[in-house]
């Protein structure tokens, strides 16, 4: 299936650099998801320097009754997505993504220096995809995938993945897919699943992220990245594809599967 958008290219724009600080809105949102949904969170990495948005990301670590690190970004709403209307996606959204508990999460994540290491490779790749529509003036939504090569490579080293795919929360189920800021902004959340290169390469040949869904579900693939896992196309669905219960309700699609591809 074609998408009816043409492919979008991630082209960072040039511009001068334009100072930027947090809004106290987005931060108080983002908390208050944080206390009702994930855990409370336990730091945030806040930025020294922004430039269009300024993006922190909030360190929730695993509870009795999540037995994850959820890290979720703030800031990356501060400004609606330049084409959101283009794309037919809502224009303010955050990012997230899921490790085990088991992570070797730096004890002085404050100090955080290098994002580069087998330890600190996820908040490095949160953040570039937080800030890529507003760096590429473009947008991001449900099932669209990004990377940051060309062609798609390795996110870090130490992975085999090649790119991040966007879609609604559903661990656990009573987890709310968006919240509103005190001043009136509608902002989704969004769990980043990191691709494999055959994963990847499924879902931009058949043109939508739903195409993977049933491989998805028929291996339990889990919100928590598995830095070991197989590719779920290793799991044939039981169910031929069409006969596949709709992973998401219709009202979290948040613009369908007119979504980004990667070349």
């Amino acid at each position: 299936m074609s998408s009816p958008h043409p492919t979008e290219e991630y082209t960072p724009k040039d511009r001068p650099f334009e100072p930027a600080t947090g809004n106290d809105d987005t931060l108080e949102a983002v908390d208050k998801y944080a206390d009702r949904f994930l855990g409370g969170v336990q730091t945030v990495l806040h930025e020294v320097m922004s430039d269009l948005i300024h993006l922190d990301v909030h360190i929730c670590p695993p509870t009795p009754g999540r037995d994850c690190y959820t890290l979720i970004t703030s800031g990356m709403s501060d400004r609606p997505m330049p084409k959101a209307d283009e794309w037919g996606v809502p224009p303010y959204a955050e990012l997230m993504l899921r490790l085990p508990s088991t992570w070797p999460m730096p004890k002085t994540l404050d100090v955080v220096a290098d994002y580069q290491t087998d330890a600190t490779w996820p908040i490095d790749v949160l953040k570039k995809a937080a800030r890529m529509p507003h760096d590429c003036d473009s947008a991001l939504g449900y099932g669209h995938t990004i990377s940051f090569d060309r062609p798609p490579g390795p996110l870090h080293t130490s992975v085999r993945f090649v790119s991040l795919m966007l879609l609604p929360t559903v661990q656990p189920v009573e987890v709310a897919d968006s919240f509103t800021t005190r001043d009136g902004r509608t902002v989704y959340v969004y769990v980043l699943h990191p691709l494999l290169p055959d994963e990847l390469e499924h879902k931009l040949k058949e043109g939508r992220a739903d195409s993977l869904f049933p491989y998805m579900d028929a291996c339990k693939l889990s919100e928590v990245i598995d830095v070991n896992r197989p590719s779920v196309l290793r799991s044939p669905p039981a169910l031929p594809a069409q006969n596949q219960p709709d992973r998401f309700p219709p009202s979290q699609r948040n613009g369908g599967d007119s979504a980004f591809e990667d070349r």
